[in-house]
């Protein structure tokens, strides 16, 4: 493979990342972002050909950013008003980063590798793209919040109908995201051949609730800081954020791959065709008559 080709990655996310940074004043959020991920990817992830930190570099990158934000904005402005929301976006962030990068890590030490990165970890600079997609990953899913911190306009009320609607659908997406994991997790642990799939509690309801809750969550957020950003283009630049993620995960790395396996796995079954006939692939609902008894799990 070309230097050209290992390096596109790299490049196209720092052009994304510098088109969207430079006409909304985030050069400094984008430059943390990308320089975090950097930072691991040279000291560890490259020298030992190793995506052992990966995810949980890109909680770190969540944290660093969101706190690192809260501080600025808080020595620009001594605005209560201002701060309040911008405080409270960057602390949900931080408790979301951190359940999940705990969660990933725990699961990758667990397992002890990540095949997504097999064939380019042994090229550096197209692993060092990977990280540096992370970075830019992590900068877009933040905007609504950097917005947040770096906007001027004084929210109408204490609390708006953006906060209700916005902190609902955090919370409810978190929890969905947090059960089903916790769902899962417990599956794996008493079926450890992988030879059944879950298809009980949340899942029955749907192929990936997890899924379902993290887009949900940031949907939530985008609605929490667009009630306090002072311009139009402000806020549609923060939908990028829940746009991005919708993306990845029904479109690329998501529900894609998942379902591949899942089709390699269990395509053959008669119970797991009926599952994933007559279940919704990503928004929960009730399963068509068609779907199998959730009190038995499915057998390959």
């Amino acid at each position: 493979m070309s230097l050209v080709r290992q390096s596109a990655g790299l490049v196209l996310s720092v052009g994304i990342a510098s088109a969207i940074a430079f006409p909304m004043h985030l050069e400094l959020y984008a430059a943390v972002a990308f320089g975090v991920n950097w930072l691991v990817a040279l000291l560890y992830g490259i020298p030992k050909q190793s995506e052992r930190f990966y995810d949980l570099t890109g909680s770190l990158t969540f944290i660093t950013v969101s706190i690192l934000a809260a501080v600025v904005h808080e020595k620009k402005t001594l605005d209560i008003n201002l701060l309040l929301r911008s405080f409270v976006a960057s602390g949900l962030v931080i408790v979301w980063a951190l359940r999940l990068g705990s969660f990933l890590f725990w699961r990758i030490k667990k397992s002890g590798v990540d095949d997504r990165f097999d064939e380019i970890k042994v090229l550096p600079l197209r692993f060092l793209s990977a990280w540096t997609l992370q970075g830019l990953w992590v900068f877009v899913m933040l905007l609504p919040v950097t917005l947040l911190h770096t906007t001027s306009k004084i929210p109408a009320g204490v609390v708006t109908w953006t906060d209700i609607i916005g902190l609902g659908a955090w919370v409810i997406g978190f929890a969905l995201e947090v059960i089903a994991d916790t769902q899962k997790t417990a599956f794996r642990a008493k079926y450890t051949d992988h030879s059944q799939f879950i298809s009980t509690e949340l899942w029955r309801y749907s192929r990936h609730p997890n899924y379902f809750g993290e887009i949900l969550l940031w949907i939530g957020m985008m609605i929490f800081s667009a009630g306090q950003l002072a311009t139009t283009s402000e806020i549609l630049v923060s939908i990028l954020s829940p746009l991005l993620l919708t993306l990845l995960l029904t479109k690329v790395s998501g529900i894609p791959l998942l379902e591949k396996k899942a089709d390699d796995k269990w395509g053959n079954s008669k119970d797991y065709q009926e599952y994933k006939n007559s279940t919704s692939v990503l928004i929960p609902w009730f399963p068509s008559a068609r779907n199998v008894s959730e009190k038995t799990p499915l057998k390959s």
